[in-house]
């Protein structure tokens, strides 16, 4: 028979993962052991192997609990990787008193490759976690760079347009002041995208700093509809915006913003 435990996360408890020769209903009654508690826990408080010869005559109370399994030979070896204990592995006989050098030396060799192909486990998943984490960071990055340049392409479009309007067609002087105020409103917006990109540099070096107000979100929309106006008539979509007042706008002057 044989109980292999494993470490459970940086702790002193080890948990029951794989065993034979016993029934479920008593791996269920040794399935968690704390350091020190039986002989191949306290092996794993150790880091050193321990044989335990006739152990139906042994007084020790460590060897209680295989005691009551029946076994009278038992042999326990830590799984170490890189210094790191792993768990433990141990084999029982019901029929032997000892085992013998060979069988102590060959037991050893099966722990010391199991141990090896553990750590290989180990990272093989840690390899698979960053390469998921990479792959995550990068779709996340794209998806960035997508909303960027939506971003940054629409404030251009409204300038381009009502620069291209300018230049061909004779504007009234309401028109003038429309188009004027239109492109630097949309210039104000380029160069606030280029700081809140600033911003996110900052934020990756932990060096940034709000100043937390509060807004009046109306002109904010309003301005949001006079940049996409012009494509949206030349697609014959009509754009209106109405707000009804509420108690909290009532008292807020027009046009009011703190940006």
């Amino acid at each position: 028979m044989y109980f292999n435990y494993l470490v459970e996360d940086n702790s002193q408890v080890m948990r029951l993962a794989a065993y034979t020769g016993i029934t479920q209903e008593m791996a269920k009654e040794i399935e968690c052991l704390a350091f020190g508690q039986g002989v191949c826990s306290t092996v794993a408080q150790e880091r050193h192997p321990i044989a335990v010869e006739n152990v139906q005559q042994s007084t020790d109370p460590q060897t209680e609990l295989i005691r009551s399994l029946g076994i009278t030979a038992y042999y326990a070896y830590p799984l170490l990787a890189q210094g790191r204990l792993l768990g433990t592995l141990s084999f029982g006989s019901r029929t032997l008193l000892s085992f013998t050098e060979n069988q102590k030396a060959m037991m050893q060799a099966v722990c010391d490759q199991i141990a090896i192909a553990m750590e290989r486990a180990i990272l093989i998943a840690s390899l698979q976690q960053q390469t998921e984490q990479l792959q995550q960071a990068n779709r996340m990055k794209d998806e960035f760079l997508g909303v960027l340049s939506h971003e940054l392409r629409s404030p251009l479009n409204a300038i381009l347009g009502w620069a291209q309007l300018l230049q061909r067609s004779k504007l009234s002087d309401t028109q003038m002041a429309r188009a004027t105020e239109t492109i630097e409103r949309n210039a104000k917006a380029q160069t606030q995208l280029i700081e809140d990109l600033l911003d996110v540099s900052r934020m990756i070096r932990g060096k940034l700093r709000l100043n937390v107000s509060t807004c009046n979100l109306a002109p904010i929309i309003e301005s949001a509809i006079e940049t996409v106006s012009l494509a949206a008539q030349s697609k014959e979509i009509d754009l209106r915006f109405s707000l009804i007042p509420s108690k909290e706008t009532q008292n807020v002057p027009p046009g009011y913003s703190p940006w």
